[in-house]
């Protein structure tokens, strides 16, 4: 779903361009200068309908929320393409590239009454998602970090390995060093973590069999501190693409991780 500004739904191609490109800036803080939204055609049978992301970043509190009811109808794309590269989450850049062919959207509210362009048909999907290991390294350690200033320690060193397990589930393996003060000492602590990440249909990235364990005396006393923090993320789920599908039905999922992790899927109605 793309999120669209408030007030009433789009009622022409400039006013549709208008409207995504103000709800986008809710979710995304978005390159000044930038047109970000082109429409060509008609309204509501557009020619083309294309979102460019590149250099837009995430906003801390952006949550996508599913539609809560039916949708009216919305406009249709012969052709249709969201993508952005690089943009950017957390301390991370990701890569996104989504088109279809004769996509049909409907025009409905998340349970907050936010205003969505609601994906509901399309012909030919294709969706690419790519992250090299560097850029996922910088957002391990960006959430590793957060975590560290809570227990008052400081992250030196994050260590992150990936292993395909199947064409919808990657092995992660962490290995965190961190400094923390006891008493009037500096003591540096090395944790190892492991965990399963799986895409599902939505694709939505869910975190699963999570343990940690910590070496040693000073290790396993800061494991004891964190380790209900890090069941907390047991079985959370976070979209891959910022974006909920709608009712487009995946298909073909694959992902390598080779260097970094890649999403490749086909997508329609």
């Amino acid at each position: 779903m793309l999120p669209l500004r408030k007030g009433d739904f789009p009622t022409s191609r400039e006013d549709l361009q208008a409207a995504l490109r103000e709800g986008l800036s809710e979710a995304f803080q978005l390159p000044a200068g930038k047109p970000v939204v082109m429409a060509e055609g008609g309204y509501p049978a557009l020619d083309k309908l294309q979102v460019d992301l590149t250099d837009a970043a995430v906003r801390d509190d952006y949550r996508p929320l599913q539609p809560s009811g039916p949708g009216q109808p919305g406009v249709t794309a012969a052709q249709f393409r969201l993508s952005g590269s690089p943009v950017r989450y957390e301390q991370a850049a990701v890569a996104l590239d989504f088109s279809a062919r004769d996509a049909r959207f409907e025009f409905t509210q998340d349970v907050r009454g936010k205003h969505l362009l609601n994906p509901v048909d399309a012909t030919d999907g294709r969706l690419l998602f790519w992250v090299d290991k560097p850029n996922l390294e910088a957002l391990v350690q960006a959430v590793a970090r957060r975590l560290g200033e809570e227990y008052d320690a400081t992250v030196e060193k994050t260590d992150l390995t990936l292993t395909g397990e199947g064409d919808r589930s990657v092995g992660v393996q962490l290995r965190v060093t961190a400094v923390k003060k006891i008493m009037l000492s500096k003591v540096r602590a090395t944790i190892s973590g492991q965990g399963k990440l799986t895409i599902d249909d939505q694709l939505n990235a869910t975190l699963s069999g999570l343990s940690v364990e910590g070496e040693g005396m000073v290790g396993a006393m800061v494991v004891s501190l964190v380790e209900e923090e890090i069941q907390q993320w047991e079985g959370r789920s976070f979209p891959l693409t910022a974006f909920g599908l709608g009712r487009l039905k995946v298909r073909d999922v694959k992902i390598r991780c080779d260097n970094g992790l890649q999403v490749e899927a086909a997508f329609g109605s």
